[in-house]
C-alpha cells in the first residue's frame, strides 16, 4: 500500500496511511519525554519519598497498604505524598 492511500472509517473520516505512522510516532515521542520527565522528577526525590510515589502511583497501593510495606502510619505515608506532589508541582510549574 501507498502512503498516501486514502482510508475511509464509514464515519465521514478520510486520512492516509502516513497520518496514522506519523501520529503512532508523535505518541512514541511523547511517551519517551514523559517517562525522562518522570526519572527526572522520581531522582530529585529521597529513596522514602520515590518508594510512597512508586507504590500509590505505578503499582496502584493504598496508603494503608504502603504503611505496612514501608513500616511506617498511614499518616506519615500521607504527609510524605502530599508534600511530594507539591514538589512535582513546584517542579512542572518552573
Amino acid at each position: 500500500e501507498s502512503l498516501d492511500t486514502i482510508i475511509n472509517r464509514g464515519d465521514n473520516l478520510e486520512f492516509n496511511l502516513l497520518d496514522i505512522v506519523e501520529d503512532e510516532t508523535a505518541i512514541k515521542e511523547i511517551d519517551i519525554v514523559n517517562k525522562l520527565v518522570i526519572r527526572q522528577i522520581l531522582s530529585n526525590l529521597d529513596h522514602q519519598e520515590q518508594q510512597i510515589i512508586m507504590l500509590r502511583y505505578f503499582k496502584e497501593k493504598t496508603q494503608t497498604e504502603i504503611s505496612r510495606i514501608l513500616g511506617i502510619s498511614q499518616v506519615q505515608v500521607c504527609r510524605v505524598e502530599k508534600k511530594v506532589l507539591q514538589k512535582i508541582k513546584n517542579q512542572i510549574s518552573k
